[in-house]
């Protein structure tokens, strides 16, 4: 997914673009001849049922299941992962450190902190200044909620702009 020291030979940029350590290459499409980098953009997968499922059974107190959700996914990604050992909110931690890896780049990260209540922290470690302009969110920040569109709010004169 990531290409560590990409080259012209091991990743595709548009014209002008750059090849920065890392460069993602999730959705490319494998031996297309393009300058698209761009492929099919999954809505849902097998893999984040799998996770779905592995957080539920987790939250639900069923750490056996919830290892063997998770254990019967990434035994598909790493040969080498045995079922995980940990329970509670170990146990759920690696269920979504997992979450991380295998939805990256798929926008579940947002949803995921919304959810959850959880803050938006970057650190500014490991991103690019100029594309991620926002390293730090706190819980429960007004910049969690999406504004309700002019067009509706002018249609009904009840309603009231969330709070900016």
């Amino acid at each position: 997914m990531w290409v560590k020291a990409p080259t012209a030979s091991n990743s595709i940029v548009p014209p002008g673009g750059v090849r920065a350590p890392y460069i993602v290459q999730k959705f490319r499409l494998p031996g297309v001849p393009s300058t698209s980098t761009m492929g099919d953009v999954p809505y849902m997968r097998l893999a984040e049922m799998f996770l779905i499922e592995a957080e539920a059974k987790a939250r639900g107190g069923d750490n056996s299941g919830a290892a063997k959700a998770l254990f019967d996914l990434i035994k598909q990604r790493d040969p080498a992962y045995v079922t995980s050992t940990l329970t509670g909110d170990a146990l759920i931690e690696e269920i979504m450190f997992h979450r991380r890896i295998e939805l990256w780049g798929e926008g579940h990260r947002f949803l995921d902190l919304k959810r959850l209540n959880q803050p938006l922290n970057r650190n500014g470690i490991g991103h690019n200044a100029a594309v991620a302009l926002i390293f730090d969110v706190p819980a429960g920040d007004v910049r969690w909620e999406f504004l309700i569109p002019r067009s509706e709010l002018d249609a009904n004169k009840l309603s009231v702009q969330n709070p900016l």
